[in-house]
């Protein structure tokens, strides 16, 4: 990756406020622009290597000109499947820029959810690495509109690096970015239609919420294909800022890693909160880094104010979903609410309303479920016009998510109505390991379940009804593995005779027993 380093050009900061009130339609045009206007800035970092905006802005363009070269074009879907890194970014910008699909493929699916986002994408190109050839060989017949892959390690960069870039086509507002595939509560995992202006939007939230500046240091370290690297790198361009690029989340390395890289704003999610806090304290990391605030989703109420009493900073809940962006957010000064559970309030350009089963407006303090309407929502889900006709009704998107609002307007978040299971930061449809499961000739019907855990929220409990006598449980589990990411194999497993059925024979989950004493664990397995 050495080629991507370059000298810093010496030109000095100039805050604009560029992107931010401008209204760029696209990305690749915001892209363009930032470079422009400040050429010489820092743009991304990762590990040794750093870019400026023009830097990258011309090398996205040279993967734009190779892909074109390979038949991409607008609307076309390009999967991304890479490790985090200048690659992912590079690679990223290049297919926006061009109006065509971004679709990201989590680097730890495996035959069953690879060949699912592949196939219902319809994408024509993968971008990857070397590493994921066997596993694209075994799946390549099972997805039809799958013409052509490149890896980086494999010959692309020597394209790229020879390439010379085009002009970028006129790319609508409206048109489709990003296809995220978030995890279904009944089935599959769907598509999200993510605009340009969609992401916008979302950037623009947090760019006017978090107060930045061409002097922050912005730090991404959860994987690049959940949704958040999206607005993390939308932001940067807007603001102006350098975003630093980590390999992946690490609790013990993360602090060290910002102190190092000069971060003033980090992003996270899920238990990270809790694995940091149970990090030895470090006086000289803990707080001699220059980090301004964190934003989080998730924030342990009862442990909030201690994360800011060891890092000197304010933690801030922003609530939002693939489908809507963030909605909701705790503002920065509002330092009497830490503790307090709150999610926050309603951000600028949003509207939200809790509702009962029925649709109708929940009582002042009681729990509804959570709709709302705003700027930033998807078009809906990619091939799926059920699922987008349950989600966007009478001009309302349903989130499933549980509420009650206090007098203040504040939001707390209670529950979830939706079928899904979320280990440590990763959303899981429980159908979806269902399915796996059931697809073994030794299994009848299979259910699976949350059950809370300390350390990641929640694990997957699995009761199987086996056709005949019970088979192994590494059997089954050993079965999941080569068909599902590692993040949604079951920790539990638990054979039952017969399952409660409702009378159209559904399960009924609420029944089943959530104690996992005496029932196989796989974590005391390995332990053992």
């Amino acid at each position: 990756m050495g080629e991507f380093g370059a000298r810093h050009s010496g030109l000095g900061a100039r805050h604009s406020g560029f992107g931010t009130r401008r209204g760029e339609s696209s990305i690749g045009g915001l892209l363009v622009g930032r470079a422009g206007l400040t050429p010489g800035r820092w743009f991304l970092r990762f590990g040794q290597e750093r870019l400026t905006f023009e830097e990258a802005e011309a090398w996205s363009g040279r993967v734009a000109a190779r892909l074109t070269g390979r038949g991409v074009g607008p609307g076309d879907r390009v999967g991304i499947m890479l490790p985090n890194g200048v690659e992912y970014v590079l690679t990223w910008l290049a297919v926006v820029r061009l109006g065509a699909v971004v679709v990201p493929i989590n680097v730890g699916y495996q035959e069953r959810d690879a060949t699912f986002v592949l196939r219902d994408s319809g994408a024509g190109l993968l971008v990857t690495v070397t590493a994921h050839l066997p596993l694209l060989d075994r799946i390549w017949t099972e997805c039809p509109d799958l013409r052509d892959c490149v890896a980086w390690d494999g010959g692309f960069r020597e394209e790229v690096a020879a390439a010379t870039a085009g002009a970028d086509p006129a790319v609508p507002t409206d048109a489709i970015a990003v296809l995220q595939y978030t995890s279904g509560t009944t089935g599959f995992p769907k598509g999200c239609m993510t605009t340009h202006q969609g992401w916008l939007g979302v950037a623009l939230g947090f760019a006017d919420e978090g107060r930045f500046t061409e002097d922050d240091v912005a730090v991404i370290m959860t994987p690049f294909y959940y949704g958040d690297f999206g607005w993390n790198l939308v932001l940067s361009l807007m603001v102006g800022m350098e975003l630093v690029l980590l390999p992946k989340f690490s609790a013990s390395g993360l602090w060290p890693s910002i102190v190092e890289a000069g971060g003033t704003f980090f992003y996270c999610l899920g238990t990270m909160p809790i694995l940091l806090q149970k990090q030895p304290e470090n006086p000289a990391v803990d707080r001699g880094h220059r980090v301004k605030w964190v934003s989080c989703s998730g924030i342990p109420a009862d442990q909030h104010a201690e994360l800011e009493r060891r890092w000197g900073v304010p933690w801030r809940e922003w609530y939002g979903t693939t489908e809507i962006g963030f909605a909701i957010a705790m503002p920065l000064g509002d330092s009497h609410m830490t503790g307090s559970g709150s999610i926050g309030r309603l951000l600028p350009g949003y509207q939200g309303r809790l509702v009962d089963a029925t649709g109708h407006d929940v009582p002042a303090g009681a729990i509804g479920e959570f709709i709302c309407r705003g700027p930033a929502a998807i078009l809906g889900y990619w091939n799926n016009a059920a699922a987008t006709a349950a989600w966007m009704q009478n001009g309302w998107a349903h989130t499933g998510d549980l509420m009650r609002q206090d007098e203040h307007g504040y939001y707390y978040l209670v529950g979830r109505s939706k079928d899904m299971i979320r280990r440590g930061g990763e959303n899981i449809a429980a159908a979806e390991v269902e399915a796996a499961l059931c697809e073994h000739p030794a299994v009848r019907n299979a259910a699976c379940v949350a059950v809370p855990d300390s350390i990641r929220g929640e694990e997957v409990l699995a009761f199987v009804q086996p056709v005949g006598e019970s088979p192994e449980p590494e059997v089954l589990l050993e079965h999941c593995r080569q068909r599902l990411a590692g993040f949604k194999v079951p920790r539990y497993l638990s054979f039952v005779a017969e399952f409660p059925l409702t009378p159209s024979q559904r399960v009924e989950k609420h029944k089943l027993p959530r104690d996992v004493a005496g029932i196989y664990d796989t974590a005391a397995r390995s332990k053992g």
